[in-house]
């Protein structure tokens, strides 16, 4: 039976933040468990099990402060960046594995208070489940925000993600999608290659690419590029050069993307191949239009039309014979 590791991380601000609750700012979490104050939480865990999740909320002001707490799905941006988010759509159903005694607390004057919830994976569950625990002030009288002539409301939650990897077999598959993209820029002679990948399996994967653009005339322009792709999810491994040749015309661009699986729990106690590096190639042909080339047909009509003109227009006398 497979094991995985299950962990909470930094702290997250979710929803729309523009504007500080410093009441927010005085509510501390730690992680409980095992009698342990941590700020991260490592479970070993497995599908149709319950495995107890132990938060302690601290107030530092003199006053009881009353909160409600959740648990909602987190979510990467779809960029480049993959930055982790908390939110209260249903993205990946994490909140459905989680269930708690309470959601509204009241934390004493410069006290805290533990918090129990179960989460419980069920068997069809595989792979990478990404969830936040968001918490706000309770009855917090909203700030009002002015924008031009828009005024609305605001409300800020502080949120911890969650990441965890659940039962069944390490997929990995890492594909290229559609087709190889490229797009050339006259004015600031930026060439720029897109090639979009996903990941349908169910661990993060590390890719490494490493390649060349070349043509006939000796041209050589190296790349190398690293990122990190996350199951089910879509990445777009962009490239770009500003030093093509004035002559532009035909280009070779070549390499291979390198990947392997990353995880962050015991390996060892998974089914399936996790660091084994895989090879995918990469080729596309390229021609630029050259510019020159326009001048050249242009000045060959202009000169075409020229002469047809003076062939037209202009006469010329013969030398009388003696």
């Amino acid at each position: 039976m497979f094991l995985s590791t299950l962990w909470i991380g930094l702290p997250l601000l979710c929803g729309i933040t523009l504007a500080q609750d410093s009441r927010i700012g005085s509510i501390s979490v730690k992680f409980c468990n095992d009698e342990k104050l941590t700020k991260e939480l490592n479970l070993q865990a497995d599908t149709e099990k319950d495995y107890e999740i132990c938060i302690k909320f601290s107030n530092s002001m003199n006053t009881p402060v009353k909160i409600k707490y959740e648990f909602v799905d987190g979510v990467l941006t779809n960029d480049s960046f993959q930055n982790k988010a908390c939110t209260n759509d249903t993205k990946t159903n994490f909140w459905q594995f989680v269930t708690q005694k309470d959601s509204l607390v009241t934390i004493p004057a410069n006290g805290s208070i533990e918090q129990k919830a179960t989460v419980k994976f069920p068997t069809w569950m595989a792979g990478v489940s990404n969830g936040c625990l968001v918490y706000s002030i309770d009855n917090e009288k909203l700030e009002t925000q002015t924008n031009g002539n828009a005024t609305f409301d605001v409300l800020v939650r502080k949120g911890y993600f969650i990441n965890a990897f659940v039962g069944g077999e390490i997929s990995r598959d890492l594909t290229l999608q559609n087709t190889i993209q490229w797009d050339y820029q006259y004015k600031k002679n930026l060439l720029t290659i897109k090639v979009p990948m996903i990941n349908n399996g169910n661990i993060d994967e590390e890719i490494s690419f490493d390649g060349e653009l070349t043509n006939i005339l000796s041209y050589q322009k190296h790349f190398s590029e690293e990122k990190t792709i996350y199951p089910h999810k879509e990445l777009v491994l962009e490239i770009s050069t500003d030093d093509i040749p004035w002559y532009q015309a035909f280009y070779t661009f070549k390499g291979t993307l390198t990947h392997k699986g990353k995880v962050s729990f015991d390996s060892s106690l998974a089914q399936g191949d996790t660091h084994e590096e895989k090879v995918i190639p990469v080729e596309i042909q390229i021609f630029i239009f050259p510019r020159v080339l326009i001048l050249v047909i242009l000045g060959a009509v202009i000169l075409g039309r020229t002469i047809l003109y003076l062939a037209k227009h202009l006469k010329f006398e013969k030398d009388p014979i003696n």
